[in-house]
């Protein structure tokens, strides 16, 4: 197995009387892609912020390239690359000025590579910020984010808000940075995008690590049950699903996780049997809550 670069153990963080993240367990190993999931306000940018040393933890232990990020934060975001969604600049900076600046702040910078770049995100060196549209302004902080060669990039909803032209040229670079020695942790919401990226998933519903392993193995842990319902059927009945939808005189049942076959015996269901495939889709659902009719 390879070496983890970030690993994190017992993991708390409040923001005053709210508990953000509660007893996070989870590693990075090298050379993967992993995909964090959840609903808005799951946690997942407070635990970016955490990995990347913006916020300290209130228990347990952070641990990134085997230091600590809130206390050798300059140190390990020398090999952190970073892309949040939106990313501000100073609106009246020029891309050259910004390349030429971020330079000076990594020992690390590959000029041959911020060219490169550049040129294959046609982005013009000479314009200002404030002359960018929000996809530019996203390809200019990816170049940022890569042109030191980190050793983790972490993409926090890098495609939020763009077309899926920018979103292809993105995720293609984003593609070709997967080696051995890096690992990228990525939080989105666009499933699609992330099932042809990914091999690992965590997911975090309120606060908490509900799944974390890869990404075939989340699929794997969800049911789906598809049966036919009689007018005896009554969901506040039903004891167990993470998901109930009712589809005209049919109703479709998840699980997450084991299930017994005694729990397949429904008041009002008839002919329940089990459907072949279940998407990222309905296996994210399902991990986090799922939903009722």
């Amino acid at each position: 197995m390879n070496e983890s670069l970030v690993n994190i153990k017992g993991l708390t963080l409040k923001h005053g009387r709210t508990t953000a993240l509660e007893q996070i367990d989870m590693h990075l190993p090298q050379g993967s892609v992993t995909a964090l999931l959840g609903r808005n306000g799951a946690g997942k940018s407070t635990l970016l912020d955490c990995i990347i040393g913006l916020l300290p933890a209130n228990g347990g232990k952070v641990s990134v390239f085997g230091l600590d990020p809130w206390k050798d934060g300059l140190t390990v975001r020398q090999n952190i690359g970073y892309v949040e969604a939106d990313p501000w600049f100073d609106p009246g900076e020029r891309v050259h000025h910004l390349l030429a600046f971020f330079a000076t702040m990594h020992k690390n910078w590959d000029e041959g590579l911020a060219d490169r770049l550049c040129q294959d995100f046609v982005l013009d060196r000479n314009k200002k910020v404030k002359q960018l549209s929000r996809g530019m302004r996203t390809k200019l902080a990816l170049v940022l984010a890569l042109s030191h060669a980190p050793k983790l990039l972490v993409l926090d909803e890098p495609f939020d808000g763009l077309d899926c032209g920018i979103r292809d040229e993105i995720l293609a670079e984003v593609v070709r940075q997967v080696e051995d020695d890096r690992s990228i942790i990525i939080a989105s919401h666009d499933l699609d995008e992330i099932e042809r990226i990914a091999d690992r998933v965590v997911v975090l519903h309120e606060g908490k690590v509900s799944f974390a392993a890869e990404l075939d193995d989340l699929r794997a842990r969800t049911h789906q049950f598809l049966g036919r319902i009689d007018e005896d059927f009554d969901h506040t009945l039903i004891e167990g699903p993470t998901s109930i939808e009712r589809l005209g005189r049919e109703v479709k049942l998840t699980w997450f996780g084991d299930i017994e076959e005694e729990t397949l015996k429904i008041p009002g269901v008839e002919d329940l049997h089990p459907l072949p495939a279940v998407d990222l889709k309905e296996a994210f659902l399902a991990a986090t809550g799922g939903r009722k009719l």
